[in-house]
């Protein structure tokens, strides 16, 4: 059956992309290995290709997807509710057939495959504790957004895959001690524990600037283990940017369905008529918005 999206996407195991779509008479493609998400960044290739005599340009797509499939890549799609949907996995499908629509061809499929198992029981003996439900069973479908910014929505870059995300935990149990010593503490706005960091914070996106958006396994009295909230290098923990990762998705999902937000050339999803992504606290407001 011809697939009616905008953009054909295609991954491979070995990490490589591609994505292809008619432009006027021809057909244009973006492409690039693991590590290469956007043109603006570099190592994204870009390629017209005429069809040939005889052919339209949508037959020319559709060749160039079958080529594609024949070489083990596999084709992004939109699915559709499967029995027994859990909630958490309801969330996720709307926003992988979002962004199935949405996600501009210059931009790199922005979701990873999964973890494993054994990976998050691995992260979860290096972090000293379990991860919540909803955030398990979302790095069970994602292992992070392949470093495409989708957490730039509240400034906070990238969601990191579990190996990053234990990189950044560790370097947190290293600073503390520095951070305890030299005393210098600023109240969070919201039922976080007033330490320069706790052991319970666990780093989930990097924006590349030293902050991060964490889930809160070591919440204050009032506070709820899960509740995700941003931190930042030079003022620590900030203030809450949702009582839960489900109740993150929810509030993203409703305002991308309402327009609100689009991909930019930096592959970050950022307002379309809003604050700056990197104004942090403006962009964290807008985001409260309904």
């Amino acid at each position: 059956m011809k697939s009616t999206l905008p953009v054909r996407r295609f991954i491979h195991t070995n990490g490589r992309w591609v994505n292809l779509a008619v432009e006027e008479e021809t057909v244009i493609s973006y492409s690039g290995t693991n590590r290469s998400t956007v043109p603006y960044f570099g190592r994204v290739k870009h390629e017209t290709h005429t069809p040939r005599a005889g052919r339209s340009a949508d037959e020319e797509l559709e060749k160039l997807a079958a080529d594609f499939k024949r070489r083990n890549y596999i084709e992004i799609t939109l699915t559709k509710k499967p029995a027994g949907e859990t909630k958490i996995n309801g969330l996720w499908r709307r926003l992988e057939n979002w962004l199935c629509e949405h996600t501009p061809v210059f931009c790199r499929w922005p979701l990873a495959p999964g973890a494993s198992e054994r990976e998050i029981q691995a992260f979860e003996k290096t972090i000293g504790a379990k991860l919540p439900a909803d955030m398990r069973a979302s790095y069970l479908r994602h292992n992070g957004s392949a470093r495409v910014k989708l957490l730039a929505v509240v400034g906070e870059g990238e969601w990191v895959n579990l190996q990053e995300s234990a990189k950044h935990w560790k370097f947190f149990q290293e600073i503390r001690p520095s951070l305890e010593a030299a005393g210098f503490l600023e109240p969070p706005l919201g039922p976080m524990k007033e330490v320069q960091i706790s052991p319970g914070w666990i780093p989930i996106s990097d924006n590349s600037g030293g902050d991060h958006l964490c889930i809160d396994l070591d919440p204050a009295k009032g506070g709820k283990v899960g509740q995700l909230f941003s931190y930042w290098h030079e003022y620590g923990a900030w203030r809450i940017v949702a009582p839960s990762f489900t109740a993150f998705l929810e509030r993203l999902l409703k305002h991308l369905e309402q327009g609100k937000y689009a991909f930019d050339e930096c592959g970050q999803l950022a307002p379309v008529k809003g604050p700056s992504v990197y104004e942090v606290s403006k962009v964290q407001d807008y985001f409260q918005k309904d």
